[in-house]
C-alpha cells in the first residue's frame, strides 16, 4: 500500500465528527512525514487503535477552532510548548 493510500485509509476510519479543513491538516501533517520512519509506526499505530485515532483527530479539530476564535500562531506555539514541559515534568 502506498504512503497516500495509507493516509486515506486512516482518514476513513475516523469515527469523530470533525470537520474537512481538520481532515485536510492531518492529511498534510501525515504526507510532511510520510518519508520518516515515524510515518509508517504512526499509521500502524493508528490504525490499530481507533480511540487513539479519534483523539488524534480531535487534536486537529481543536487546532482549527483555536484559530477561528481568533487564536495566533504565536499563542498556539506557546500553549504547545506549555504542554511539552508539563509532559517532560511528569516523565
Amino acid at each position: 500500500m502506498s504512503n497516500q493510500e495509507k493516509i486515506t485509509n486512516i482518514l476513513s476510519k475516523l469515527d469523530v465528527d470533525i470537520t474537512d479543513e481538520s481532515k485536510k491538516l492531518m492529511s498534510d501533517f501525515f504526507a510532511s512525514i510520510q518519508n520518516q520512519a515515524l510515518f509508517d509506526r504512526m499509521t500502524d499505530l493508528l490504525d490499530k487503535f481507533p480511540s487513539v485515532l479519534d483523539n488524534f483527530a480531535k487534536c486537529f479539530q481543536n487546532k482549527i477552532n483555536f484559530f477561528k476564535n481568533n487564536g495566533t500562531e504565536e499563542d498556539w506555539k506557546t500553549i504547545v510548548n506549555n504542554e511539552k514541559q508539563t509532559i517532560e515534568n511528569i516523565s
